[in-house]
């Protein structure tokens, strides 16, 4: 995964480098999962198409941390979990953008 920002108070715009090499099979896609750093809950999942390098995940919660991860996959099966990135939505009056 190449980088996550705060779009506003309750989105987060991932980015990644398109597959190019090392995969098996045809790219179908990719998939973001994410969740509250703080929580032990499930992560939550996103799909998007194999001409796609971002995504925009939506209907956060203000000021909360997040994990992200962004995993590719093909025909022939999933491939690896990219390492996590953690970001930080803002405040409603949009003044705090921490990245970590």
């Amino acid at each position: 995964m190449r980088a996550s920002k705060v779009v506003n108070e309750r989105q987060i715009r991932v980015t990644w480098d398109k597959i190019s090499t090392g995969i098996i099979g045809t790219l179908q896609g990719y998939r973001v999962k994410y969740r509250e750093s703080t929580a032990v809950s499930q992560w939550l999942k996103i799909q998007v198409s194999s001409s796609e390098t971002a995504a925009v995940i939506k209907k956060l919660k203000v000021f909360t941390k997040y994990d992200v991860m962004v995993q590719g996959f093909t025909s022939m099966g999933d491939g690896d979990w990219s390492s996590m990135l953690v970001s930080v939505t803002t405040d409603e009056a949009g003044k705090v953008t921490t990245q970590l």
